[in-house]
């Protein structure tokens, strides 16, 4: 499984179980799931979009492609200061200096990659995935299984 896979996979389950996403910031949002992944997840995830990008029909607003652009600068000017840069555990930010926690003064890092995600998984992954499931409580029950999940299901009939 890929990097884009698991995380818009994971927000797609999220919203046909329980609805509307959390925001960023709430403890039970999908971000605190998210501590255990590493700077090179990121990386990757971020390759993968440029690569749906570059040969589908489906891009990103220009403002997300420049916050992704300064998350990959963050990560690759200082992603030996914490292992997961982007998203670390909340007792960990103590730590970080803020030039590691802001992409701006008004930015948070870990705010700007929500946004980010949920650009990614409304704009690119979800339509390059033909799948039609706006972030709303009443998108609970509509994603539709995968192929693999329908032929499982029927097999087990």
């Amino acid at each position: 499984m890929t990097a884009i896979n698991a995380i818009c996979d994971e927000m797609n389950d999220y919203i046909n179980l329980h609805g509307k996403l959390k925001r960023s910031t709430h403890k039970g949002g999908l971000l605190n799931g998210w501590h255990d992944l590493d700077n090179q997840f990121w990386l990757d995830l971020f390759d993968q979009v440029d690569a749906i990008s570059d040969s589908t029909r489906h891009h990103l607003p220009q403002w997300i492609e420049n916050d992704i652009k300064a998350m990959r600068k963050l990560l690759h000017s200082y992603g030996n200061e914490h292992s997961n840069l982007l998203n670390p555990p909340q007792e960990h930010m103590k730590d970080l200096p803020k030039r590691l926690t802001r992409i701006h003064e008004d930015l948070t890092v870990k705010k700007c990659l929500w946004r980010t995600l949920m650009n990614i998984r409304e704009k690119i992954y979800n339509p390059y995935m033909d799948i039609d499931l706006p972030n709303e409580d009443s998108s609970i029950g509509k994603l539709r299984p995968t192929t693999f999940a329908s032929l499982f299901e029927m097999s087990a009939v």
